[in-house]
């Protein structure tokens, strides 16, 4: 699986001033972020809830003003000239779905192949109400033993929680149970579509 060694955030400079322009207008806006990402060199970001384009905006936000360096999984069919030079400029992982495995063994794969990185996932996998959850993310944190780390946003309140290390047991239907106990205060943009 090859994957771009240089991304958005490697240019010099750029992350610095990115971070204290999303900082600036997050405060004016009237948002804030609770809680730190945690020093590991590797771990699944799953971040919740996910019904509509402006979640993951938000998350972005944190992650941009926290300066960190995300990784996200795409389709590899974006992956064409000239799109996929851009696609992975941009941290984003091909995967290819039709292949053996799938999602997870990629994923898997994809983590034992690199020394550092930070894969940020929507465990919904959609913005319309979904009551079961997809378990890929979960799977691949656990197969690869990289930590998990749930993060959610609050519209009403108007704050991003970074959370801890959400200790998994390998169990996926009992975990499933504690992960989305941890995702059940929050507020939505749209109440309706989150499958909770």
């Amino acid at each position: 699986m090859k994957v771009s060694e240089f991304t958005i955030f490697d240019v010099p400079f750029l992350i610095p001033i990115l971070s204290r322009f999303s900082r600036s207008l997050g405060a004016l806006l009237g948002w804030r972020i609770e809680g730190e990402f945690p020093d590991y060199p590797k771990m699944m970001l799953a971040a919740a809830p996910h019904t509509s384009n402006w979640d993951f905006l938000m998350f972005l936000y944190a992650i941009i003003t926290k300066r960190i360096q995300p990784n996200v999984m795409g389709k590899h069919t974006l992956f064409w000239w000239p799109l996929g030079t851009i696609m992975s400029f941009l941290g984003v992982v091909p995967i290819d779905r039709t292949q053996k495995g799938g999602v997870v063994a990629q994923g898997i794969e994809y983590f034992n192949s690199v020394d550092k990185t930070i894969v940020l996932v929507t465990p919904e996998g959609t913005r319309s109400y979904r009551k079961d959850w997809k378990s890929g993310f979960y799977h691949i944190a656990w197969g690869a033993q990289v930590p998990l780390i749930l993060c959610k946003v609050n519209f009403k309140t108007r704050t991003i929680f970074i959370g801890e290390e959400f200790k998994m047991t390998g169990d996926y239907d009992k975990d499933i149970i504690g992960i989305k106990e941890y995702f059940k205060d929050c507020v939505p943009l749209i109440p309706e579509n989150f499958g909770i």
